[in-house]
């Protein structure tokens, strides 16, 4: 009885869809590619491919399962950013002194305090989104054997602190 209980909550766990996250892993010159599950700690596999590792994980968390089941353990439900609710909502504490630094900005710019936080917050992610764009454009330019190297020589001279958008085949600054 026990073992076809067992079974089946084997089957039940095995295929929920649990967050994987791939990564590779340099060392020295030898180049690894690795897979977890966090919400199943010390559920790992690795390969020398992406697909190994995920071949490794599979068999990592078929045995991960089987065994908190053998224990008794209680397995963790995944966590999915599909499945995560959001208020827009978020406390946030603060030394005074930052507090009031805020408060006054928010004050000379005639808004509210949350509205300047908003702004604060939305105006720094917009800036890292575009680090990341421009960093992957940038490294693709250098590449690019298609796009004229003259023409990007002298845009990237005349705009050293900003990097445009490479639109088709051609550069937009």
């Amino acid at each position: 009885m026990r073992n076809e209980k067992v079974n089946k909550e084997y089957e039940q766990e095995i295929k929920k869809n649990f967050s994987i996250k791939l990564y590779p892993l340099q060392e020295e010159e030898t180049l690894e590619w690795v897979a977890e599950i966090a919400e199943l700690p010390g559920c790992i596999g690795a390969g020398d491919t992406p697909e190994e590792a995920l071949l490794a994980l599979e068999d990592a968390k078929k045995s991960w399962i089987e065994i908190a089941l053998a224990d008794d353990k209680l397995i963790p439900e995944p966590n999915n950013k599909s499945n995560l609710e959001y208020s827009g909502k978020f406390t946030l504490r603060l030394p005074k002194s930052l507090h009031r630094e805020l408060a006054e900005m928010a004050a000379e710019e005639e808004i509210s305090l949350n509205q300047y936080l908003l702004f604060l917050i939305t105006k720094k992610h917009y800036e890292k989104q575009v680090r990341k764009v421009d960093i992957t454009f940038t490294a693709e330019l250098k590449q690019a054997n298609d796009i004229v190297p003259v023409q990007y020589r002298r845009w990237e001279q005349r705009n050293q602190d900003y990097k445009g958008m490479v639109l088709g085949r051609g550069i937009c600054a």
